[in-house]
């Protein structure tokens, strides 16, 4: 009598392995192709908020006989787009001390608000390199961030961008992070001057129970009824290092307002 033995069929490790190995890869595949599509579709929505916001502002100046300073609330970007407007005018003259620390300050927030100081990393995830800006005392700022400097008055303009040139490494999973610190430095200059700031910054103003050194709000802005040109720039929440602009009678491009 014959004897049967009993037979199993299934996988292998080897084929298990490989199995696991072209899955990893497909998912690999798909995810690269899926970001690649958002990103033109995030930059395709970019570029109709830009569009829409220059017909906007365009009739404003039409109505009122001046561009805005800021951008007018009747401009409501896609959800995750930051939206900022410069070359308009709105600058101030005959700042003091401390109110030229204040508009220091301000243009600071502004840039946090607008997505500078967000990067991503290596593997596509969004980091946030600079996360405030706080006045505590007259004598200085203090910037937040993975890199957080207090910078002590006197201020020139170069002392930020000096800081950060010297006390950011660079990291080849964190590839653009010198590039996105020297780039805030960069616009917070830029546009403080060319808000009417005047460097060196000499004094800032001081919290209860230091040395009283009082807030002093900003004047208003003296505008400029012969600007003939503006620019638009648009960044999304989810890619910061992607900048588009759209200048006067153009069309988008991608960078940062020149």
């Amino acid at each position: 009598m014959k004897k049967w033995r009993a037979t199993h069929s299934g996988f292998t490790i080897v084929e298990l392995i490989v199995v696991i190995v072209v899955i990893g890869i497909l998912a690999s595949i798909s995810l690269v192709a899926y970001k690649g599509l958002q990103r033109q579709g995030i930059a395709s929505s970019l570029q109709t908020d830009l569009k829409n916001s220059t017909s906007i502002i365009d009739i404003q100046k039409a109505r009122q006989g001046v561009y805005p300073t800021t951008i007018p609330s009747d401009i409501r970007p896609s959800q995750g787009v930051t939206l900022a407007l410069t070359g308009t005018g709105g600058t101030y003259s005959g700042l003091n001390a401390v109110q030229s620390g204040v508009l220091y300050h301000t243009i600071c927030q502004q840039l946090l608000a607008e997505g500078y100081g967000k990067g991503l990393n290596g593997g596509g995830g969004q980091e946030t390199y600079i996360t405030g800006c706080h006045v505590y005392v007259h004598g200085g700022i203090h910037i937040d961030g993975w890199y957080s400097v207090t910078l002590p008055i006197p201020i020139s303009a170069n002392s930020l961008s000096s800081h950060y040139a010297s006390n950011v490494p660079y990291n080849a999973w964190f590839p653009n992070r010198q590039q996105i610190y020297q780039d805030f430095a960069n616009e917070l200059t830029n546009r403080y001057i060319a808000k009417g700031g005047t460097f060196p910054i000499t004094s800032f103003w001081s919290n209860p129970g230091n040395i009283p050194v009082p807030y002093q709000a900003l004047p208003t802005p003296t505008l400029d009824p012969n600007a003939s040109t503006y620019c638009v720039q648009a960044r999304h929440e989810l890619y910061p290092d992607m900048v588009w602009h759209i200048d006067k009678d153009a069309k988008p491009t991608e960078g940062a307002c020149s």
